[in-house]
């Protein structure tokens, strides 16, 4: 695999077994190193020893939003990406707008640092001059370090693979499945809790999981290659 960038950061973001999973596993492949806000939040239930059900990680979760921060599981995340100071990451399971903004600032932000490194005299002079404004659109058109995958399917496809996955935390039955599943969509107000339709309309790029697992990765690589027109996968 060519690398050019100093670092890519991808976000993994939609519903439970939308496909976020597939996405994440054919990137590992690739050799992106993976972290996830909810194994974030489940180490937290084993260090508290609270019992691992999707509802307790939920519940949990939103605790941890309220008291620390509605961006507390993408700074965890975040803290691993730099101990590891790894050019390729996912970070699996954005439930909130909160951890997009985070995730898409601390990107910027160290990408600006390796801009001011590398950049000239004359472009902080004309930086300095016209302000963040200029800047922002420089690093508009340079790309940022920070891309947003949202994954979808139909609600009873994704009940069918919860079913046949068999997690220990996930829903038993159609009823369980929808409260969680509609509780994930949307919960809080603003952006405290879990907004995955906030997520997804943030997205840079959008899947729909409706047909094989060869059919989504082909989607992913094909992405990857208009995007950026060199080889990260």
């Amino acid at each position: 695999m060519e690398i050019k960038r100093k670092r890519l950061i991808v976000g993994l973001t939609g519903p439970i077994c939308g496909g976020k999973g597939i996405v994440a596993e054919y990137l590992r492949k690739k050799g992106f190193f993976y972290t996830s806000t909810s194994e974030q939040v489940r180490e937290e239930c084993r260090r508290r020893k609270i019992t691992i059900t999707r509802e307790n990680l939920q519940k949990l979760g939103d605790e941890m939003r309220k008291k620390f921060g509605s961006e507390v599981w993408a700074k965890r995340c975040w803290e691993m990406i730099n101990k590891k100071k790894v050019p390729l990451t996912i970070v699996d399971s954005i439930r909130g707008e909160a951890e997009v903004d985070f995730l898409k600032t601390k990107s910027n932000f160290a990408r600006n640092k390796v801009l001011a490194k590398r950049g000239s005299y004359l472009k902080n002079k004309v930086l300095a001059k016209r302000g963040s404004y200029l800047k922002n659109k420089v690093l508009a058109k340079r790309g940022s370090y920070f891309y947003l995958i949202g994954v979808i399917a139909p609600r009873r496809t994704r009940f069918k693979r919860v079913m046949a996955r068999g997690r220990e935390s996930d829903p038993m039955n159609w009823n369980d499945f929808l409260r969680i599943d509609k509780a994930d969509f949307k919960s809080g107000k603003g952006k405290f809790g879990r907004d995955i339709t906030a997520c997804l309309r943030k997205s840079d790029l959008l899947l729909n999981n409706n047909g094989t697992v060869k059919q989504l990765e082909k989607k992913v690589n094909e992405w990857f290659v208009n995007k950026f027109k060199e080889s990260y996968v």
